[in-house]
């Protein structure tokens, strides 16, 4: 038990000095940066609503998470977010015994940039991916189509990922 306790101590220990921090605390930006506009996501998927539901959450996160004040008039702001929408699949990952899938994989690829007023980059990822997973009820009594479902959980899943990048530098 001591042995046990004296690890967790030198875990601990070790960890303070490390340079990790808590997902969400990092502090890439630089410190003038305090406000962005968000520019609509400019969409090149058949899906016309994913541009709107991607840009709403992205917005969404932004102000969740407090780090920059989201300002609707570009002359206003510190930092403009540009993205486009470049790919999106809904691919199967697992099929039933008759051959039907079950599961789906929806992968959206993004150009992402953020840049100050005056053209300079702050953070950018021409090839931004997220992936996500949903499963598909075959049963049909209770089907229902989860699709539009799926893009919206896959949007919040995306704007998490994408604010914590720009927020945290990776």
């Amino acid at each position: 038990m001591k042995f046990l306790k004296e690890l967790v101590l030198c875990c601990v220990t070790l960890s303070l000095g490390c340079g990790y921090s808590l997902v969400g605390k990092g502090k890439f930006l630089p410190p003038d940066i305090k406000s962005v506009y968000i520019e609509p996501f400019e969409n090149k998927t058949r899906r016309e609503e994913l541009s709107k539901i991607v840009t709403r959450y992205i917005t969404e996160e932004l102000i969740a998470r407090k780090a920059l004040k989201v300002v609707s008039d570009k002359e206003k702001a510190d930092s403009v977010l540009i993205g486009t929408i470049k790919k999106l699949d809904v691919i199967p990952q697992i099929f039933d015994e008759e051959g039907r899938a079950t599961e789906y994989q929806v992968v959206i690829t993004l150009s992402l940039l953020l840049k100050r007023p005056e053209n300079s980059v702050i953070w950018e990822s021409p090839s931004y991916i997220y992936r996500e997973n949903y499963e598909l009820d075959l049963d049909p009594e209770t089907y229902i189509d989860r699709e539009k479902i799926a893009l919206q959980t896959a949007a919040q899943g995306l704007a998490k990922s994408v604010i914590t990048d720009i927020l945290e530098g990776f």
